[in-house]
């Protein structure tokens, strides 16, 4: 078996088990009890998961602490401006889905591939798909610390003369204490992400 397809088959696990291990600290995803949000695909973490500190580097070249995402919800995608497929599906995805929702949480692309992603190639690759979309990259610990708390393996490998990225293509809800309280997995549908996304800022 290639090392690519171990890498895939790890990504995979370590993606559920971060999940479930969120799950477990924060408790079960919402049901119809009083205050929950009616979802239709979103899970849902009434208590929250606090993130781990952590320090970006945003796409204008400033620092940005996970302290910089109180005060607002925040959809959080974990990708690279390389992507072939996923990463601008689902930031266009995310735009066309923010055009239905009078109150917009923001949303942050944070790249997995800072060897190749400068501030700058990020800076315009999220401008591509929303001015108001904000990027940033960081080391390799620091974001560690971000997919570790989301749940959110990544894995960049050079093996057999190959430069492949692998990440998560879900969505990660940060609400305005700092917590991670929701999820989207792909594959994702503007009309689903904006229902959801709406049930969610209306229940806060």
């Amino acid at each position: 078996m290639s090392t690519r397809v171990l890498t895939i088959i790890a990504c995979i696990l370590l993606f559920a088990g971060g999940i479930f291990a969120g799950l477990q600290f924060a408790g079960k995803p919402s049901g119809p009890g009083p205050g929950a949000p009616e979802l239709q695909v979103a899970t849902y973490m009434p208590a929250g998961r606090p993130l781990q500190d952590f320090q970006l580097i945003a796409a204008d070249g400033s620092a940005l602490h996970s302290a910089d995402l109180a005060g607002n919800w925040t959809v959080v995608f974990m990708g690279f401006t390389n992507c072939g497929h996923v990463c601008p599906m689902t930031l266009f995805t995310v735009s066309e889905a923010l055009k239905k929702l009078d109150r917009r949480p923001e949303v942050l692309f944070v790249s997995v591939d800072p060897g190749r992603d400068t501030p700058e190639q990020i800076a315009g690759y999220v401008a591509g798909f929303d001015p108001a979309f904000r990027g940033a990259t960081g080391d390799e610990a620091q974001l560690d610390r971000l997919a570790e708390s989301l749940g959110a393996p990544y894995f960049v490998s050079t093996d057999d003369g190959r430069y492949t990225v692998d990440h998560s293509g879900a969505l990660f809800v940060i609400d305005p204490a700092g917590r991670f309280r929701a999820l989207l997995s792909p594959p994702h549908d503007a009309e689903v992400i904006a229902a959801d996304l709406g049930a969610i800022l209306a229940a806060s």
